[in-house]
């Protein structure tokens, strides 16, 4: 049985223990594209829209059935392996890239960062370009779809779709990085009018309401709190 597997399950298990989601705040390549499409809209004078409260809160459960469809197939086809070697594989070549990584077939990364680079380099070396993959076309709509609701609103990929953010959600409670809130120094007027904290928070997180806001399962513990708020009243703490 191939250990790489079992290897990335374990290592995603131990980050999502030490850091929760900071991952989606700090090092996800997404995240980063989504980050500088909001800052070209701002370059280019496009107002970007915060959803209404009940709106996001809908559309915050759509990553959870993305995370559900997918883990179902990953499971669906880790059974026919284990029940049947032979049919599994044979379950798992009719299935493609479906069988092997479902949610690449929806992620825009892979078409973002590898096939369309890859595509231009061929376009420019005067090349024909190569017969593309039905999924190819799932991916790119999901780039498109990225690009269009990165200039709309912040993070909307993160917030509502990205099923990986669901799954590292979990941990933020339990985490060993956390942001906190000191009441002692939090502004009464800054709470009654939710100001800084909150129109900073790319999630929509209600930071002036919620004295630890790491432990809310939407934060990207990326610390546009913290720099926002004028009091220090927002602090990161380990342990």
């Amino acid at each position: 049985m191939p250990l790489l597997p079992w290897a990335s399950i374990a290592m995603f298990l131990i980050v999502g223990a030490f850091v929760g989601r900071a991952m989606c705040g700090w090092a996800c390549p997404l995240g980063f594209f989504q980050d500088a499409l909001t800052s070209i809209a701002g370059y280019l004078g496009l107002k970007q829209r915060k959803l209404s409260r009940k709106l996001h809160y809908m559309l915050t459960c759509m990553k959870h059935v993305v995370l559900f469809a997918t883990l179902a197939i990953v499971v669906s086809v880790g059974a026919t392996y284990a029940f049947s070697r032979l049919l599994g594989r044979r379950y798992a070549f009719s299935l493609g890239v479906c069988g092997r990584a479902p949610y690449c077939v929806i992620c825009p990364a892979p078409v973002l960062f590898a096939t369309v680079p890859s595509l231009a380099s061929t376009l420019l070396s005067g090349t024909a370009l190569p017969e593309l993959p039905f999924t190819f076309y799932i991916g790119f709509f999901a780039t498109v779809l990225l690009v269009v609701s990165s200039l709309v609103t912040k993070r909307f990929w993160c917030a509502y779709i990205c099923p990986l953010g669901a799954l590292m959600s979990f941990f933020n409670k339990f985490s060993l990085l956390h942001i906190k809130k000191k009441q002692s120094k939090c502004s009464t007027f800054c709470r009654g009018h939710q100001r800084d904290c909150n129109k900073e928070c790319p999630t929509g997180i209600e930071i002036s309401r919620n004295p630890e806001p790491s432990s809310h399962p939407e934060c990207t513990l990326c610390s546009n709190c913290a720099e926002a708020c004028s009091h220090n009243a927002v602090k990161y703490e380990i342990g």
